[in-house]
């Protein structure tokens, strides 16, 4: 053995016998112990709470996407649904309309659809084209409250990019 570790030892050993001759010693070193026990006791049952709880959102979460995903392409507004966009404690709801039939996106690859918005910040109205080969888009007229919107970039801003996504989703299968 060299020094060091002999002199760990020594060290160790005094500490110990330390301790068993002093009872105030052990019987700290007692309490501490229970303490530190009861401690880990308690990390542990908050622990298996915060599990629980994020099991739960977790469970929650995916139960709001499966609802939103059996929404996707249902009856509404005349239309089919195709997103429900948060805003605040409120939302817009995105459907469409197709001006083109299964037959003809079939054949030509293109669907055009009329994308409708409602809700607390949309009245919107659009006429979106869609190559179904590579999901490339673009706008034919849109609208917002009865304005009508030239520009791209806030069409692009308006509509949320996940209408455009279950468009092709839905359209161009």
């Amino acid at each position: 053995m060299n020094k060091t570790t002999k002199s760990i030892l020594d060290t160790s050993k005094k500490a110990i016998e330390f301790c068993g001759k002093h009872p105030f010693a052990t019987g700290l070193l007692a309490i501490l112990g229970i303490i530190g026990f009861m401690i880990s006791i308690k990390g542990y049952s908050v622990d298996r709470d915060e599990a629980a709880s994020t099991t739960k959102q977790v469970e929650s979460v995916s139960n709001q996407i499966k609802t939103l995903d059996e929404k996707i392409g249902s009856s509404h507004n005349n239309g089919q649904f195709l997103y429900e966009e948060k805003v605040e404690l409120y939302w817009n709801d995105w459907s469409g309309h197709p001006l083109t039939s299964w037959k003809e996106i079939e054949k030509y690859h293109q669907a055009e659809i009329t994308i409708r918005g409602e809700g607390k910040t949309v009245d919107f109205s659009g006429i979106l084209s869609m190559n179904c080969k590579n999901g490339r888009h673009y706008w034919v007229t849109a609208s917002n409250f009865g304005g009508q919107i030239s520009s791209v970039d806030k069409i692009e801003k308006l509509v949320p990019e996940q209408v455009i996504k279950n468009v092709y989703k839905l359209y161009c299968k």
